[in-house]
């Protein structure tokens, strides 16, 4: 930000129900809005059913998306390519990414005009992704991956039984080491 000397006043959750519209061609979601060339800028965190948050990548990218719109306001060329050295600027300073070198330059793959066509279609659009569900695409809109075999995605109830099953078979395990190593600590739900 400092770079291109950008100024967000207020960075702001939008609210999954706002910004969405269904026709007989399906569900169009805004993923981002910039307001007064970043006086306000907003992001849709959160799926549309409360029950987990997008994905960082697409949250990531939507910001860059929402940051090119303080310099350039319609999709335009000038703001496709800002856009993209917006992109390559943040996947290079991600700690996370290794990052790909040849030689003692920086690689970042170019994206082309058709790509830019497909992604915009008048504003972002994305799936949801469900804490836990596995990090998948969900173009259905159910949101979450399948961690069961590839069956059905796990309800809401499955996951948290799962869940709370794994916690009582870790205190059930600590408790057992305890008791053979005798150090005198007690934990949740043990009694002394």
């Amino acid at each position: 930000m400092r770079k291109h000397q950008f100024s967000v006043g207020l960075l702001t959750e939008m609210d999954p129900a706002a910004h969405t519209s269904s026709s007989h061609e399906g569900t169009s979601r805004t993923l981002g809005l910039n307001r007064n060339r970043g006086e306000v800028v907003e992001l849709r965190l959160r799926t549309d059913a409360y029950d987990g948050y997008r994905d960082y990548r697409t949250i990531r990218r939507t910001l860059c998306h929402e940051l090119a719109h303080n310099v350039h306001g319609p999709h335009d060329r000038a703001f496709w390519d800002l856009c993209h050295q917006i992109e390559r600027e943040v996947d290079a300073a991600d700690w996370t990414s290794g990052g790909h070198t040849v030689g003692q330059d920086e690689f970042a793959p170019e994206r082309g005009v058709e790509e830019d066509e497909v992604m915009d279609h008048g504003g972002w659009a994305g799936g949801e992704f469900v804490l836990g569900g596995g990090g998948g695409s969900s173009s259905s809109g159910s949101g979450g991956g399948r961690s069961n075999g590839g069956a059905e995605p796990l309800s809401r109830r499955e996951i948290l039984a799962r869940a709370a099953e794994e916690r009582i078979r870790n205190l059930e395990k600590a408790n057992r080491s305890d008791e053979g190593g005798g150090s005198g600590e007690t934990h949740e739900g043990s009694q002394s």
